[in-house]
């Protein structure tokens, strides 16, 4: 008996522990957040809460902590993007842009706008990184009368912020306030790609002047949201509401540009590149009264895996783990998974039944929800299939939930049954 015991308890001590999300302190109240990588690769949380820019930071013990960022000129702000020691933040109406800077001493703030003129609003903006770590940063300022202007921002020899025009002369003039960011090309090379008036255009420098070329356009077609970057790639959303659809764009810039549609139903989050080509982070959405979000990755062929939540930033080191973070009811969630995770979750309901599978696990169990309710959770076949009982009626969404058993990441399946 002795034996048996002592067999359990060595089985549970070498058996893996149920990995769990990893709360940002702070983060309850967060109203925009974004997910970088600091210069060792460990992660940097920047969100707005209460007024405020915080930024959250996990040490080498695997604890989190989060302290305030340098003083902004108001309350009302969003937060653009993060990477290595930097966060651009913006006022939400588009009012002023700020570059926030972690050095030995703290955070400081740089203005890089002030102000704009009556009826004027910046875009949401851009940063990346050069190849010294130096930030780049790009954003579009759009008139009353439709007029834009597109500029680059780079740090000179003495660390002092240079803001460069891109357009002149108002050109082209939009409808729409333009999102804009620049793209760092393998040789060091600076790209700056501005979406507005149903259009996406790149600009690259030519002697003392830059040149655009369209990358895309559509009359029926409308940009939306950011513009995200990630080595010679971008991506941004372009919406068709006649259609239904929001669709996922990404663009190679090298040896010709070329854009494509990855997705027909989601809006970008970030931009990240791994070690066989871009990832886009996105989220798709299911509205039903309130909207419901699954986020995604999405690769450059296509092939998505979907989260069982809204996911908020995305990034990847550099050996090829991949950081998320997600929204839950109780603030931000982070998780880690040493590759992107093979296992793909499906869903179907009828009136009677809501059937599944987990492709590429064999163990464990899903949770089923009737929108945030949990209904139950039910033991995994031994081909990965799940079955249970329902009998609602009318227009109900149903979301199925696989937590990695390494990482805790919620993979998950999300549809609406209109029974």
């Amino acid at each position: 008996m002795k034996r048996v015991v002592a067999g359990i308890l060595l089985a549970a001590v070498l058996l893996p522990a149920a990995a769990r999300a990893e709360p940002v302190p702070g983060s309850a109240a967060a109203t925009d957040a974004v997910l970088g990588l600091a210069a060792d690769g460990t992660p940097r949380v920047a969100f707005a809460s209460g007024g405020r820019l915080l930024v959250g930071a996990r040490g080498p013990d695997g604890e989190w902590t989060a302290e305030p960022a340098a003083a902004l000129p108001g309350p009302e702000l969003i937060v653009d993007r993060a990477a290595g020691a930097f966060v651009l933040v913006q006022h939400a109406n588009g009012g002023w842009l700020a570059l926030e800077e972690r050095a030995a001493a703290g955070w400081r703030a740089h203005l890089l706008v002030r102000s704009v003129p009556r009826g004027a609003s910046l875009g949401l903006a851009g940063l990346t990184l050069d190849a010294h770590a130096r930030p780049v940063v790009a954003y579009a300022l759009r008139l009353a009368d439709g007029k834009t202007f597109l500029r680059l921002v780079r740090p000179d020899a003495r660390g002092r912020f240079v803001t460069r025009a891109v357009t002149k002369a108002g050109f082209p003039q939009s409808d729409t306030v333009p999102s804009a960011s620049p793209v760092v090309l393998p040789g060091g090379g600076i790209r700056v790609v501005a979406t507005g008036a149903r259009s996406a255009i790149e600009w690259a420098p030519k002697g003392r002047t830059w040149e655009g070329q369209v990358l895309y356009a559509n009359s029926l077609g409308t940009p939306a949201g950011p513009v995200g970057a990630a080595g010679p790639y971008s991506a941004w959303t372009e919406l068709f509401p006649q259609f239904g659809q929001s669709q996922v764009l990404l663009t190679l810039h090298a040896d010709g540009e070329r854009t494509a549609v990855l997705h027909r139903h989601a809006f970008v989050v970030a931009l990240a590149l791994g070690p066989t080509g871009p990832e886009v982070a996105a989220n798709d959405y299911v509205e039903l009264g309130d909207v419901a979000y699954a986020g995604l990755v999405v690769d450059a062929a296509g092939i998505t895996l979907e989260l069982g939540g809204k996911l908020v930033g995305y990034a990847i080191e550099p050996g090829g783990a991949r950081q998320f973070l997600l929204r839950a009811a109780g603030g931000l969630e982070w998780y880690r998974t040493s590759s992107l995770p093979p296992v793909r979750v499906e869903l179907q309901a009828t009136s009677a039944m809501l059937t599944g599978s987990v492709r590429g696990a064999s163990g464990g169990s899903v949770e089923l929800y009737r929108g945030d309710e949990l209904l139950e959770t039910v033991p995994l076949g031994t081909d990965g299939s799940f079955s249970a009982a329902a009998s609602d009626t009318g227009a109900v969404l149903y979301r199925a939930v696989y937590r990695d058993v390494l990482s805790g990441l919620p993979l998950g399946a999300l549809v609406r049954f209109d029974g």
